[in-house]
């Protein structure tokens, strides 16, 4: 995913989670193929995965699922599914905006692959009314 090959990674997460879809990491691989998705641009498995992300409760994960579901609405013009993740999302975590988002990416990689796709999914959140601001302090 950080070098820009996110194709790479789906076979073999979904070949865990068909040995093992009760694994305690189940979440976790289901959360993996929401980003992975999200960065390839594939919007009907970007919410098919973020969907199952987000009700197995990922817990570090559930914010970023959450903008990714929105994103991903947003782009397939599903404006009231939209709407609703930002809702779930900022109820998630309050203080989360586009720029949250957009920091992260170039903590991650510098691939230039990776980084166009980071900047298409910034634009999903601003398409899906994630507000913009500061990137979030802990």
């Amino acid at each position: 995913m950080f070098l820009g090959h996110a194709e790479d990674g789906v076979a073999g997460i979904e070949t865990a989670l068909r040995l093992s879809p009760h694994s305690p990491i189940a979440s976790l691989w289901q959360s993996h193929l929401c980003y992975l998705h999200n960065l390839l641009g594939r919007w009907e498995q970007v919410i098919d995965w973020c969907e199952k992300a987000v009700a197995n409760n990922v817990r570090d994960k559930r914010a970023y699922a959450l903008a990714a579901l929105a994103g991903a609405y947003a782009w397939t013009g599903r404006d009231r599914q939209a709407n609703d993740a930002v809702a779930r999302l900022h109820k998630a975590d309050p203080g989360f905006t586009v720029q949250t988002w957009a920091d992260l990416g170039p903590t991650l990689s510098d691939d230039p692959t990776f980084k166009a796709q980071w900047a298409r999914v910034v634009k999903c959140l601003r398409k899906a009314g994630v507000p913009e601001g500061p990137a979030k302090t802990n």
